[in-house]
């Protein structure tokens, strides 16, 4: 989600991409605003739920603000949800289990 909203911020300011990615503490901000917008996208029940990612003064004094649906949040994550569940799978196998034998999933 973080290179999604930094490649959005290069399309709409004409930003040099080394520029962006090298300012470190614009990337923590921003990293930590997606965290927030994916918690909560994750947690809501809501599946036509959206919120806006927002960071004051991102680069150069220039805010960023972008809408997240939870559609969009999948999406891009489509490639790492499937890695996970392909993971757990494998856990569960390993164990002889199957998804009926999991109450709760844990994650760290």
């Amino acid at each position: 989600m973080v290179k999604h909203c930094i490649n959005e911020f290069i399309r709409k300011h004409d930003v040099a991409e080394e520029s962006i990615r090298s300012n470190q503490k614009a990337i923590r901000r921003l990293r930590s605003a997606c965290e927030r917008a994916k918690r909560l996208l994750s947690f809501t029940a809501q599946t036509s739920i959206e919120t806006s990612i927002e960071v004051d003064s991102l680069h150069d004094g220039v805010d960023f603000c972008a809408k997240m649906s939870r559609s969009r949040f999948e999406e891009l994550n489509k490639e790492l949800f499937g890695r996970c569940v392909k993971a757990v799978e494998k856990c569960l196998e390993d164990a002889k289990m199957d998804k009926g034998d999991v109450h709760d999933v844990v994650l760290m």
